[in-house]
Order: C-alpha cells, then sequence, then structure tokens
C-alpha cells in the first residue's frame, strides 16, 4: 500500500477526535479528509509518527479511560531503545518494544527505527524530514476515546489489529518557505508503504497447553487457531467509571468459562 499527500497547515489534532477546528461543517468527515478542506488542515502524522502501541492514533495526541501509563495497563515485557545524533540537525532512534498481555496471550513485538532531520536555512526557511520503519507483531487491541462534533459523551474506537503481522515504513518531508516579506509557503509530502504477512504455522499453535486428547477438545496441540478472527471490544459502565474488558481474557483464551 503506498499514499502519497501534498498539504497545508499544520495542526495539532488527533486523527481519530472530531474537534469543531478540523470539522467546520460538521459531517463527521475530518477536513483533512475533504477534497477542499484538506488545503486548511493537515494529519497528524506531520506532527509525529510514534504509534507504539499499532492502533492507528499517534501516541501524543491520544486518550482513553484508563491511568495515564506509559505503557497501560495489564502489561509486562520490556522497550529499549538508543538514540544518537549523526549530525547537528539529524538524529537515528533505535528500539525494540516486547512486551504481553498479562490476562491473555496476546503480545506486542515492534523493532522500530526512527531518523529525523531537520534545519533552518538562511534566506530559505525551514525542511523538515522524517522516516520511521516498523517491523511489528501486534495482537493486542488498544482502543482509544472520542469526542464527535456534536455529542457530549465520548465514545470508544476499536483497534483493527492493521499492524497483526505486518512491515511499515512512513515517510514525511516538510518545506517551509518563509524568505520573502508577507509570503510563507508549505509543502508537505508523506508516503507511506505497507506489507502485511501471513501468519505462520507454528504461531497458529498452542505450544503451551495441553488438552484431553479427545476428537474436538479446542487445546489440543495440533489444532489451529485463527488468531485473527475480531473480537469486539466491551465498554462497561457503573457507578460513575468506564473501563474496557475484552473477552478472551482468562487462564485460557479458548475457554468460555473463564472469568472475563
Amino acid at each position: 500500500m503506498m499514499m502519497m499527500m501534498m498539504t497545508g497547515r499544520m495542526t495539532l489534532t488527533s486523527t481519530e477526535s472530531y474537534p469543531r477546528a478540523d470539522d467546520r461543517d460538521q459531517n463527521g468527515v475530518l477536513d483533512f479528509q475533504e477534497d477542499f478542506l484538506i488545503f486548511d488542515a493537515d494529519p497528524p502524522v506531520f506532527t509525529d509518527l510514534v504509534d507504539l502501541n499499532n492502533n492507528g492514533t499517534i501516541d501524543s495526541l491520544e486518550d482513553d479511560f484508563e491511568p495515564q501509563y506509559e505503557y497501560g495497563v495489564d502489561r509486562q515485557g520490556y522497550h529499549g531503545f538508543a538514540e544518537y545524533d549523526l549530525l547537528d540537525n539529524l538524529s537515528l532512534k533505535v528500539g525494540w518494544l516486547n512486551e504481553n498481555e498479562v490476562s491473555s496471550r496476546r503480545q506486542n513485538d515492534s523493532k522500530y527505527l526512527h531518523v529525523t532531520y531537520q534545519r533552518d536555512i538562511p534566506d530559505f526557511g525551514t525542511v523538515l524530514f522524517q522516516n520511521r520503519f516498523v517491523r511489528v507483531r501486534d495482537d493486542i487491541p488498544d482502543y482509544t476515546i472520542t469526542l464527535r462534533v456534536g455529542e457530549l459523551e465520548p465514545v470508544q474506537i476499536s483497534d483493527e489489529l492493521d499492524y497483526y503481522n505486518a512491515r511499515v515504513n512512513t515517510t514525511t518531508l516538510q518545506f517551509l518557505y518563509t524568505a520573502v516579506p508577507n509570503l510563507t509557503l508549505e509543502a508537505k509530502f508523506l508516503v507511506v508503504l505497507q506489507k502485511q504477512f501471513e501468519q505462520d504455522e507454528a504461531g497458529a499453535i498452542f505450544l503451551d497447553v495441553d488438552g484431553s486428547g479427545e476428537e474436538g477438545d479446542p487445546l489440543n496441540a495440533d489444532q489451529r487457531v485463527d488468531f485473527m478472527v475480531p473480537i469486539e471490544q466491551v465498554r462497561s459502565s457503573g457507578d460513575k467509571r468506564e473501563f474496557p474488558f475484552y473477552p478472551d481474557h482468562g487462564i485460557n483464551a479458548l475457554n468460555p468459562e473463564d472469568p472475563a
């Protein structure tokens, strides 16, 4: 998949949220997704490329019902990264996030490389280049919340698991020309290359559980399991608290008798 885009002014709003400033006609479509209004509003990817939980929403603009933990609740694992300034204006960051959901067998294994180049050029303006390459296996559904135009209560947006097993390269290039007084010119380019991989056979088998051996037992080691079946994310409300839970939580993800 390849996408190229050239747009205008930068804004600091989330792709998943609908502030009035980015939906002036209040039709439920963000301005940067419309043919003409796109020239006055940009996708937030031009502001930041980091999306560690791989749910399609930039981390710095993301919100949910959980406390503000850096890596979320119900997770264990590690995140190692290093950043080095190759030149005065050029930095390189590499990292590896490997985390598991404690209450299920879901995991997020993301290896990434992030390059940033920014330079202020006299008598011209500013150049900003960003490139982020990610090799990811992520089947943890990380929801987000959205406050739509005209609504008073936030709604929950499910994670479609688009990065279940994928390789993604995102590049942005931005030029800001300010050499002429009272004149500002902007040019912005976005290129996204994404490749989806099929699940390998070894990853589609439960090897760490013992079944009864009887025919039809879903826990038998030779039983293939389709992990790509969508699981509805549910939000439960009560006593003025709202929190999500997932139907596969419990000791065995396939045992319907496990407590949610």
